[in-house]
């Protein structure tokens, strides 16, 4: 799990230089790279419906 946020922070890094350079390949590319990690990383979380003991 810390690699991962590791991972979306670098991507966030990338997107803010690429704002601080006026670069809009960078910028966007970052962006892109940060919405689908962090679309991955909630995908992940997903475990579907699980029925618990008792119910």
């Amino acid at each position: 799990m810390p690699i991962i946020l590791a991972a979306l922070f670098l991507f966030a890094v990338v997107r803010f230089i690429g704002l601080g350079t006026n670069n809009k390949g960078l910028y966007i590319s970052g962006g892109m790279a940060l919405t689908v990690a962090m679309g991955l990383k909630q995908l992940g979380r997903v475990q579907g419906s699980r029925r618990k003991l008792g119910q």
